[in-house]
């Protein structure tokens, strides 16, 4: 079983996985999936960036895909 960023913090672990692929399949969150059930109430949630298009809840518990240009796009100023 292996996760490519695990973070701890005082309130629990964060997964993340870090795709190359435009589209996100099961398999990618199997593993994140288990640690999640390992850990019990210490899972907050877990992250998957991708290259795809939106940011979704692909599963639980508390699994989202990210597109990786979310992370370092200037935000749209709100007029």
């Amino acid at each position: 079983m292996e996760l490519d960023v695990l973070i701890e913090t005082e309130r629990g672990v964060i997964g993340m996985e870090i795709k190359s692929r435009k589209i996100i399949v099961g398999k990618d969150i199997g593993a994140m999936k288990k640690i999640a059930s390992t850990l019990g109430n210490r899972w907050i949630g877990g992250i998957v960036v991708y290259r795809g298009d939106s940011i979704e809840r692909i599963d639980e518990p508390q699994i989202w895909a990210i597109p990786s240009r979310r992370l370092f796009q200037a935000p749209i100023p709100i007029r």
